[in-house]
């Protein structure tokens, strides 16, 4: 079967013969993905019924109706969960920390995460929750860039900008994690142009994130 490259990248990340709650698993392309080609046992969860019509046709088609599980409802609602991995992907960082709240102590052993927006946000929360970050990546799909964490427990102390922009990121050494941090850059570069006057504190915030920025992307040219 075929799968985009940003769903691709998803299934990579996910240990192979896990138990997988995949939360807003739309149509389940990735789930069916990971029980024929990763071993995996899988929880199809979307709050849509729309969605998940179309995900039922999609699991008889190829299947494996005995490995995946489809469960209309939001999050884990009162589902008693097994040990295994969660994939929340596709959703804003409020809705999946949302998600979380309150699951520290299921027997989970990665969260496998493509957020759309507050990263800071999330790596903070995650982090002040009891998790640290294990793997970090980008993708640029159809012009979008994506960014994937994948958190596990354990004692994490990020610095400022390391929320910002990434921990592990910073020393990843592929072209798409140096266009990454040099699309960042320029944004950061635009924004400065189009502050007004004053705002003296926001000025001095992004100048700061300018230089951190331009500083990790020659590290990785002079690697």
């Amino acid at each position: 079967m075929h799968l985009n490259r940003r769903l691709l990248l998803l299934a990579s990340l996910v240990p192979k013969g896990d138990v997988v709650y995949d939360i807003g698993c739309d149509h389940a392309l990735l789930d069916i993905f990971l029980t024929l080609y990763n071993q995996n046992r899988c929880y199809a969860i979307d709050q849509k019924e729309s969605a998940l019509k179309m995900a039922r046709k999609n699991i008889a088609k190829y299947q494996v109706e005995e490995k995946i599980k489809v469960l209309c409802q939001s999050g884990f609602a009162d589902m008693e969960i097994e040990e295994g991995s969660v994939v929340l992907a596709g959703m804003g960082t409020r809705t999946i920390l949302d998600i979380l709240k309150g699951k520290e102590e299921a027997p989970l052993k990665k969260l496998i995460i493509q957020t759309n927006n507050d990263y800071e946000i999330l790596r903070r929360e995650m982090m002040q929750r009891g998790y640290k970050i294990t793997e970090e990546h980008v993708l640029l799909d159809n012009k979008i860039w994506y960014v994937f964490l994948v958190f596990e427990r354990g004692i994490s102390n990020y610095s400022v900008y390391e929320l910002k922009f990434g921990p592990l990121l910073k020393k990843e050494k592929t072209m798409e994690r140096n266009l990454y941090y040099a699309y960042l850059l320029e944004k950061r570069k635009e924004i400065l142009k189009k502050l007004p006057r004053g705002h003296l504190g926001k000025k001095l915030e992004i100048k700061k994130e300018i230089v951190w920025l331009t500083h990790a992307c020659r590290l990785k040219e002079r690697k």
